[in-house]
C-alpha cells in the first residue's frame, strides 16, 4: 500500500470519527430509527396540537450577540399557525411524506431551516426539518436527544408559505 493511500484512508477514518461523535445523541429507545411513519407520539404532537407555530433558522449565519437563537443557529422568524386549514396541510405534507425520502441522500449535512412547533398537553415538541439531505429531528421539550426521519419535500411549499405570509425571509 503506497503511503499516500494510507494517509487518505488514515484522514478518512478521522473524519468520520468526527463527524460520527460530533452529532447529538438520538434517543435509545428510538423507533424512528427504522420507521417509514410518523410515530403515533408525533403524529399526535402535530394533529392534535393546542400551539403551532413554524419557525425560520438560518444554519450559516453568523449569530452576533443579541441576536435571537434556535438550539445555536440564529432565527430569522416564527410564525404561529392559527388558521385551521393550514394546520391540517402542514399536518398532512409532514405525515405523508416522513419515510418517503425516495432521494435517501445520506449526506449528513443536517442543516436545516424550518422548524414546526407545537405543544399538545403542556409538552412541546420541535420537527426540526432539513429539505437539504431530506431528514427531520423531533426533540421533545429542551432535550438534546431526538427521533430521526427521513422525510420528503412535501411540506416545504408550506412551511416557506407560513413565513412569507408573516414577512420573515427563508434561509438559503
Amino acid at each position: 500500500m503506497s503511503s499516500q493511500r494510507a494517509v487518505r484512508i488514515l484522514a478518512m477514518t478521522a473524519l468520520a470519527i468526527v463527524i460520527g461523535c460530533s452529532r447529538k445523541p438520538m434517543r435509545e429507545d428510538s423507533s424512528a430509527n427504522s420507521s417509514t411513519t410518523l410515530s403515533p407520539k408525533h403524529f399526535k404532537a402535530l394533529a392534535l396540537a393546542d400551539e403551532m407555530e413554524v419557525l425560520s433558522i438560518d444554519p450559516f449565519a453568523k449569530v452576533e450577540q443579541g441576536d435571537e437563537t434556535y438550539r445555536e443557529y440564529r432565527l430569522l422568524g416564527k410564525a404561529a399557525v392559527t388558521d385551521p386549514v393550514t394546520r391540517r396541510s402542514i399536518v398532512d405534507r409532514i405525515s405523508e411524506s416522513t419515510g418517503s425520502n425516495d432521494e435517501a441522500k445520506a449526506t449528513w449535512c443536517f442543516d436545516p431551516r424550518h422548524v414546526v412547533r407545537t405543544k399538545v398537553g403542556g409538552e412541546r415538541f420541535d420537527f426540526v426539518i432539513c429539505f437539504e439531505c431530506l431528514s427531520m429531528h423531533v426533540h421533545s421539550d429542551a432535550g438534546d436527544e431526538y427521533d430521526y426521519y427521513f422525510l420528503g419535500r412535501n411540506a416545504k411549499p408550506d412551511l416557506d408559505e407560513v413565513l412569507r405570509k408573516a414577512g420573515f425571509p427563508i434561509a438559503r
